[in-house]
């Protein structure tokens, strides 16, 4: 399939045989389709094959690459031709983009647009106006159930391995990251290991000295830890767990992951749906939980297997089952990290 680049003198194979500036107000009657572009903006990590996967079905497609930056005067200029009646923006996050959505949204009005993002944002709640995201609560709440699994995997190898077995300590970075994806974690990590053994991530040395944390098997942020504190993470254990958004400077052992990229095919289709709903929908895929198969053992890739069946389903079953908490479980994370 052609890109579509703005400015440039295309094209379409299923349109005229005359070059020009795109005029998919006349492919659309002959070939009985509805027009739609894909805006790949800043080339998110799902976003690798949605050439691939917009072609077929019942959309005539072409794919559009834009910045942040550009992607408002290039597809506001686009929609100028009145046969394209829908548009998927493909984006990782879709916060840098979200005033320049709603600007085009509202200006275009007959226009269906999709914002499909492995992170979501609030978007304003125009009719025309739709997105398909993973949720970070869902996916906080998964990581910690693994992380569990884990921890109970690493029990069992002391057991076998020595004769005993150590519970082992669990150190939570405390976070800014949202309470309800830190109360999310927490959740799945007791849901999979009630005996799970977490401690703050606090400084043993005062002000003015370099960071000291107590010793830990393996250390949990919910957000990106500065310089220093990763360095001090990194001295006391080489796993790293993390829920958070993006982490520079180590690998995690499990961390977010991305959407699939048929998901633009499900947006695709929603364009042209009867039922067609705007509003926000949370997905949860196999890849939007990204585990490194090199630290991880194979029972927490199978866990996960099994967890993502029901993990759509049950996107907000991790309230209840913090609700459920012990009280003693409760307290300690209301103390220690003013989650309660």
């Amino acid at each position: 399939m052609k890109r579509l680049y703005l400015g440039s003198l295309l094209c379409f194979s299923f349109a005229l045989v005359g070059c020009g500036a795109p005029d998919l107000s006349a492919m659309q009657p002959q070939v009985q389709k509805s027009a739609a572009i894909v805006v790949d903006v800043d080339n998110p990590p799902f976003g690798a094959n949605a050439t691939a996967v917009a072609e077929g079905g019942g959309v005539s497609t072409e794919v559009v690459h834009a910045t942040a930056g550009d992607m408002l005067t290039q597809v506001d200029q686009i929609l100028a031709n009145q046969g394209v009646n829908g548009v998927v923006i493909v984006v990782h996050s879709a916060n840098p983009i979200l005033q320049s959505v709603a600007q085009l949204a509202r200006q275009h009005p007959k226009v269906r647009f999709v914002v499909v993002s492995d992170w979501p944002a609030t978007l304003p709640p125009l009719a025309n106006l739709s997105a398909l995201a993973m949720d970070p609560d869902t996916i906080a709440y998964a990581i910690g159930y693994l992380v569990g699994v884990n921890m109970n995997e690493l029990v069992a190898k002391s057991t076998s391995t020595y004769g005993y077995a150590g519970q082992p300590k669990i150190g939570y970075l405390p976070s800014s990251a949202p309470s309800d994806e830190q109360k999310a974690f927490f959740a799945g990590l007791y849901q999979s290991d009630p005996a799970a053994n977490v401690i703050p991530l606090v400084s043993l040395n005062g002000p003015g000295f370099p960071i000291l944390y107590p010793t830990v098997s393996v250390a949990v942020v919910g957000n990106q830890p500065s310089a220093a504190q990763l360095a001090a993470i990194s001295a006391q254990t080489a796993t790293v767990y993390s829920f958070a958004q993006s982490l520079t400077g180590t690998t995690p052992a499990i961390e977010p992951g991305h959407l699939a990229s048929s998901r633009v095919r499900d947006a695709l289709s929603q364009l042209q749906a009867k039922s067609w709903s705007s509003g926000q929908q949370s997905v949860v895929d196999l890849s939007s939980v990204s585990l490194n198969t090199a630290v991880v053992p194979a029972s927490v890739v199978l866990a996960w297997a099994k967890f993502e069946v029901d993990a759509e389903q049950t996107a907000s079953s991790w309230q209840a089952q913090f609700a459920a908490l012990s009280p003693t479980t409760r307290a300690q994370l209301a103390n220690e990290f003013g989650l309660s």
